[in-house]
């Protein structure tokens, strides 16, 4: 039997003491990621359901086999009938009276199909119930992801050789994701981007026909998902001769994003980071083109808290993974962004995708 990585049993407790569960009161998680944080489940059909003194993971015939393999956390349920008339049944039996649901993560159909199944239940509304758990990586988690980080850069690295003159950026972007599966990724963690000269002022454009010339920016931003956790990781280099101006707005862009890595602590508020970067652009007149937040969370997830924008006020702690991803983009011209994936850590930003940053230029054939 496999044994568990993680200490499922401790988080499923922090979160019953933060939600104050007791015997009538319970939460169902009906997200995949939550569901694989607390039981290490990792089926993409499944609920779980935690009270005050028991965790079931309730999953249909497709995934039993999974459930012993994996060794998962909680007691298999075993849907026999239908998910919502047996889930509606378990929650009977049990007595319970009030069901937490991630407002933020359930479907409408699963809210409309149990309530009108369990008329007595009370059903409760919150925001990113896990979050206050996930956002602060265990040290097993951070260490797949540093696995995760390096393996990404070894890519990275290989991807360059691939940046020939008539290589089109949607053929770049399956070999990127050629080269995640055969380097022990499960899988992308969201479809590779790669622009091409003016492709490139779009912050999320897609790779589409247009072929490598010279003399074009490149703007390459991918990550996999490895052991389950997320990676990202973003550079500009340039196919051939860049001039003054494209050099000094890197040059520019990046003593901007080395001014949060460089600055960054624990105790600031996230939008105080994203203002660090904002404040430097502004004072190269750089700001209006920087139109996007800093960062994100990573983890599970590809997008979690958590997010650097002026908006969040997550306090950065120790153990928080996230990406500092500044960009500037120039409507039918260019754009550039340089992004990091960091960790916290000994209350400062430690950088865990550690490839040059100075810009990169790709010789001409």
């Amino acid at each position: 039997m496999k044994k568990k990585q993680f200490d499922f049993k401790s988080r499923v407790q922090k979160l019953r003491d933060i939600l104050s569960l007791d015997s009538k009161t319970a939460v169902l998680m009906t997200d995949k990621k939550d569901v694989l944080y607390f039981s290490g489940f990792s089926g993409t059909k499944s609920f779980f359901l935690l009270t005050g003194s028991r965790s079931f993971l309730i999953t249909d015939f497709r995934y039993f086999e999974r459930f012993e393999k994996e060794n998962c956390f909680g007691e298999l349920f075993r849907v026999q009938s239908g998910y919502f008339d047996d889930i509606a049944s378990l929650i009977l039996r049990l007595g319970l009276k009030n069901i937490f649901l991630d407002e933020a993560k359930v479907f409408y159909e699963t809210v409309n199909e149990l309530s009108s199944r369990l008329p007595q239940v009370t059903f409760e509304f919150g925001k990113n119930i896990s979050s206050h758990l996930r956002i602060v990586k265990e040290k097993d988690e951070i260490d797949i992801i540093k696995q995760g980080a390096k393996k990404t850069l070894d890519i990275f690295s290989k991807v360059l050789n691939f940046l020939k003159e008539g290589i089109s950026e949607r053929e770049l972007a399956i070999k990127i994701e050629i080269m995640l599966l055969e380097n022990g990724f499960n899988g992308v963690a969201f479809p590779p981007i790669v622009l091409f000269g003016e492709n490139s002022s779009m912050p999320h454009g897609e790779p589409g026909s247009a072929l490598l010339k010279k003399n074009q920016p490149v703007l390459i931003d991918f990550g996999g998902i490895f052991k389950g956790y997320c990676t990202d990781f973003t550079r500009t280099v340039f196919y051939g001769n860049p001039d003054f101006s494209f050099v000094n707005m890197y040059d520019k862009l990046l003593s901007c994003q080395m001014a949060v890595i460089e600055n960054g602590e624990t105790g600031m508020k996230a939008y105080q980071l994203d203002g660090i970067a904002r404040h430097c652009l502004d004072k190269e007149s750089l700001g209006d083109f920087f139109k996007h937040s800093l960062g994100h969370g990573v983890g599970l997830d590809i997008h979690e808290e958590p997010m650097l924008s002026p908006f969040n006020d997550n306090e950065i702690k120790n153990g928080m993974v996230f990406t500092v991803e500044p960009g500037i983009y120039f409507e039918n011209r260019f754009g550039i962004r340089i992004e990091d994936m960091v960790v916290v850590q000994n209350d400062k930003l430690n950088v865990l995708t550690d490839f040059p940053k100075e810009l990169i230029l790709i010789k001409q054939e």
